[in-house]
């Protein structure tokens, strides 16, 4: 039997498991962290507020610097490290360095993103329900949000997929080109 297109395939719900398990970490780890951001802001915030504009406008993107600090590098650095330790663990590595690798940078990006477009698909759900409703509306959006990760997950394997196929189809056209050249070549006959 063969797997259907359509279903996530299983690495694609682990993927998405670990992405949103993950999400809760940096939740839970931004809870302590964008306090402490702030507390470190609130000085600059005063100086930001006196009548001198060249001091209020460092003031103020120091401010802006800590709190993107807080709120997108730490996720990355912490989505960057997962898939260190998931490339380490699976033998796509040799080496266990502390810094990842400029792909594990960009595939934690990419997580961020799926995250984002995880709990954006199930905005619609949450924004109209009643006040009496919100837990049971989250409580069913959150397995919702889970799936819509599998998804895009699984979008972006069948995209690669899609590349790997049409990349070799055209190697293959080139190939078989360049041998229907070479046989219309006359080949010279060299007696000895």
């Amino acid at each position: 039997m063969k797997y259907p297109r359509w279903f996530p395939f299983p690495g694609c719900w682990i993927r998405a498991l670990v992405t949103w398990l993950t999400a809760n970490l940096i939740g839970l780890l931004l809870v302590v962290i964008t306090p402490l951001a702030a507390g470190v802001s609130v000085p600059f915030l005063a100086i930001a507020s006196g009548d001198n504009p060249i001091i209020s406008g460092v003031a103020i993107l120091i401010i802006v610097a800590v709190l993107f600090t807080a709120l997108v590098l730490f996720p990355t650095f912490v989505y960057a490290h997962v898939r260190q330790v998931g490339e380490y663990f699976a033998g796509k590595q040799e080496a266990f360095p502390f810094i990842p690798t400029a792909a594990n940078w960009r595939k934690a990006v990419g997580d961020e993103l799926v995250v984002f477009l995880g709990a954006l698909s199930v905005l619609p759900f949450v924004i109209p329900t009643p006040d009496h409703l919100v837990e049971e509306v989250i409580a069913i959006c959150i397995p919702l949000a889970f799936i819509a990760t599998a998804y895009c997950y699984h979008f972006r394997v069948l995209f690669h997929r899609h590349q790997e196929r049409a990349r070799k189809q055209e190697n293959l056209n080139r190939n078989r080109q360049g041998l229907r050249r070479n046989k219309r070549v006359p080949t010279a006959i060299v007696d000895d």
